[in-house]
């Protein structure tokens, strides 16, 4: 299989087409209890079509209603399949009366800060843009400040493909790792836009680690799902 490819500009305005390889655990993960025991992860059910939010509100009519009644009870629990194992599953598309869906329109809906929705419009189609011209952003982050102000979601190595691209890369972790910072890579005009890694895939935005030993490196491309705002900022 091919190795996934991008275009990274560096701190001197020189640009090269690198690798990016996914990181991966090696070690093999156990996990074990207070006393010492072994436990794994099990997928359950967690309640039935019939006592979901939807299910509750046609039953008792209102919020108000709902919320008297899980005070005085237990109507969003159903005491037979709560917590029971499920097995291999398979998801299935339901409509507001819990009913399976045949056929879905697929529609996109876009909320704003204040979590109010804004805009329901057809799906747009993406295409990919690790290879796209980017140049060097200049928008650098101390490691502290950008771990409280994103949430990473996925993580790649950033490789070389010949012994060029290893003497571009190795300079580059060294301009950040002398820095103890991130630089945001990303698209458009200032290289500070949304990466999208695969046609129609979600954008984010793109942070690039550095670090060495010796004559060796290490570049992490930290990818970034969403930024943390304080609710005025987000107003604003």
């Amino acid at each position: 299989m091919n190795a996934r490819k991008i275009r990274i500009t560096d701190h001197r305005g020189r640009d090269a087409v690198v690798a990016l390889e996914a990181c991966r655990l090696k070690l093999q993960v156990s996990y074990q209890n207070a006393p010492g025991r072994a436990f794994w992860p099990t997928r359950v059910v967690k309640s039935s079509a019939a006592a979901n939010y939807q299910a509750l509100m046609r039953h008792f009519g209102n919020e108000p209603t709902v919320a008297k009644a899980l005070i005085d009870g237990d109507p969003e629990l159903d005491l037979e399949a709560a917590g029971q194992k499920t097995g291999p599953c398979r998801r299935v598309f339901v409509d507001g009366n819990g009913e399976p869906m045949y056929a879905a329109r697929v529609v996109e809906i876009h909320y704003g800060p204040d979590g109010t929705e804004r805009e329901r419009r057809e799906p747009m189609s993406y295409s990919s843009n690790l290879l796209d011209p980017r140049p060097w952003s200049g928008k650098i982050l101390p490691r502290a400040a950008a771990a409280r102000r994103f949430a990473f979601t996925r993580k790649y190595l950033v490789r070389h493909v010949d012994a060029l691209t290893f003497d571009f890369l190795l300079e580059l972790a060294e301009y950040l790792e002398s820095r103890d910072s991130l630089v945001i890579i990303g698209s458009g005009a200032n290289g500070a836009g949304p990466m999208i890694l695969e046609r129609n895939g979600a954008p984010m935005l793109g942070l690039l680690e550095g670090r060495t030993d010796g004559d060796g490196y290490l570049l992490i491309l930290h990818l970034a799902a969403f930024e943390f705002r304080r609710p005025l900022e987000a107003a604003q």
